[in-house]
């Protein structure tokens, strides 16, 4: 609170939105840039907004998100849906969103849940769906999403 990032922080573990400021006063400002940088490139965080950053793990879990007009099933039933795919995934898509478009208080996310309006010129929405080790999504041009997302996913597995 002396350090002005009261507001940060709550932004932070309510939002799971980082400022530069709030990160470098957490790193004890020593490294800042390298944290941010590896966790960029390990996909735990993305950039959000102007100076924000998304760290989608820090979400909290929506269980009354209601039904979702599920178009296709990743389906990880055969193995298991390893832990942080999801989030990497949200990240993946923010920065793809945010290269196309910019960014908007339409963007809805939570730990099991994102919804972005702007996705490849359409409505995508994701759930993560642990009893079903699944990724439902919903978009009304599900093929073009569904390329979209495979590359995203590989990119993951490559990582």
């Amino acid at each position: 609170e002396s350090d002005g990032l009261q507001q940060d922080a709550h932004l932070l573990f309510h939002k799971g939105i980082a400022s530069r400021d709030l990160l470098g006063y957490l790193w004890n400002y020593d490294q800042t840039e390298f944290f941010i940088d590896l966790m960029k490139r390990t996909m735990l965080m993305s950039d959000y907004q102007q100076d924000g950053f998304l760290i989608p793990s820090l979400l909290k879990e929506n269980k009354d998100m209601g039904a979702v007009d599920t178009r296709c099933v990743v389906d990880f039933s055969t193995t298991f849906l390893p832990h942080g795919v999801f989030q990497r995934l949200v990240c993946l898509c923010v920065e793809y969103v945010s290269r196309k478009t910019s960014f908007d208080d339409s963007i809805r996310m939570n730990k099991n849940y994102a919804r972005f309006p702007a996705f490849a010129c359409q409505e995508v929405e994701l759930v993560e769906d642990l009893s079903r080790q699944a990724i439902l999504v919903s978009s009304s041009d599900i093929e073009k999403v569904v390329r979209i997302l495979s590359s995203m996913l590989l990119k993951i597995n490559g990582n």
